[in-house]
């Protein structure tokens, strides 16, 4: 299965030399191509999802096909942790891999007959040429059909999968996130005050320096952040994120 950003991985060990690696429950990934759960786009997703159907947040969303649909593919998230709800079965698949994930071909392998995929490129490979040769050959030749760069995944390269990820700005969704409970926990606060209750809990939360903070900078900054979550809420009932 391929996802288009790094999927969620519920599990930390070390190995004998004592470094932290990744491993997948299932043993179906290796620890390439994962992250720990908390800084997967997908968590935040889910996260978002189940904020959207409190009270607070909810919207009078107009039934539609799309809203419908994203009801039946996601299920409840109603008292449900993001693991649970990941792993829970969605026919032979779990929920996340058939929600986020593209099932494609993950190996190279000797073929008999032509493969007629768009992801798939057919070469030929003379045996007779030095290994030198063919491994330098064989790297022009990916080079030149494989695009994709290292770093932030290009649109035109994502993974198209059931639901796709617009992004995997993880941070931003974090401090989106927190700013959103906190309105939640204390809905009788002023805006100043609920800000510097975002800064208990992160002190990252503001990129703008505490001496520098007013009354002013705060309302701007709030004004924008909310108009960020009301989008975020409408758009994730639809499976936009």
């Amino acid at each position: 299965m391929a996802f288009t950003f790094a999927y969620p991985v519920f599990d930390i060990s070390k190995n004998k030399k004592g470094k932290t690696i990744l491993t997948q429950q299932s043993g179906r990934y290796t620890a390439s191509g994962g992250t720990y759960y908390t800084n997967s786009i997908y968590y935040y997703w889910f996260l978002f999802y189940q904020l959207s159907h409190t009270h607070s947040w909810s919207l009078k969303m107009p039934k539609s096909k799309q809203l419908l649909q994203t009801q039946k593919d996601f299920g409840s998230v109603k008292n449900k942790t993001f693991k649970g709800w990941w792993f829970e079965k969605v026919g032979n698949q779990k929920r996340g891999e058939y929600l986020f994930a593209n099932k494609q071909i993950e190996k190279v392998e000797v073929i008999t007959a032509i493969k007629k995929d768009s992801n798939v490129l057919n070469v030929s490979i003379p045996l007779t040429l030095p290994k030198r040769s063919i491994t330098r050959q064989i790297r022009a030749v990916v080079n030149k059909h494989h695009t994709a760069k290292r770093g932030n995944v290009k649109k035109a390269d994502r993974v198209k999968a059931l639901y796709t990820p617009t992004n995997n700005k993880v941070r931003a969704y974090e401090k989106l996130l927190l700013l959103a409970e906190m309105l939640e926990k204390h809905k009788n606060k002023t805006n100043k005050q609920i800000w510097f209750e975002c800064l208990k809990v992160d002190k990252d939360f503001s990129s703008v320096n505490a001496k520098s903070i007013n009354i002013d900078s705060i309302n701007t900054a709030m004004s924008r952040a909310t108009k960020k979550l009301s989008g975020i809420f409408t758009n994730v009932q639809i499976g936009k994120f």
